[in-house]
């Protein structure tokens, strides 16, 4: 699914990229590297008709022909977590490093191991 397209799970719970940007990543403490990254800016939505625990999301990024992995940083935003209630939305961001001018980029999302994972794909 390219960024600009929400996957929405057979039971009603979504998840949209909002946003996917370069940016630049400070280390901040002891091992953080600085260097270049993108942040994405996700938006879940559940409509699933009961609550989803979002301590497990997992989010994942790739780059490159290759899908090389990017490393997450330790400075994300705001990831995931709690209860999401059925009728609500919730914002998270990700960080990760990744060499400026690495395309494509590939963004791997999952909440729950029954669930399939979701993949958008885009250039940054």
């Amino acid at each position: 699914m390219p960024f600009n397209k929400p996957v929405t799970y057979g039971n009603g719970v979504s998840v949209a990229v909002v946003k996917a940007e370069r940016t630049k990543v400070s280390g901040q403490g002891p091992g953080e590297v600085a260097g270049d990254g993108i942040r994405f800016n996700l938006k879940v939505t559940n409509a699933s008709g009961s609550e989803i625990n979002l301590d497990n999301v997992a989010v994942n990024a790739f780059y490159g022909k290759a899908k090389t992995p990017a490393s997450p940083s330790p400075t994300s935003d705001q990831p995931f977590s709690g209860k999401l209630q059925q009728g609500a939305s919730v914002d998270g961001s990700y960080v990760f490093m990744l060499p400026a001018g690495a395309d494509p980029v590939e963004l791997q999302f999952s909440y729950a191991t029954a669930q399939p994972v979701a993949v958008f794909v885009g250039k940054v």
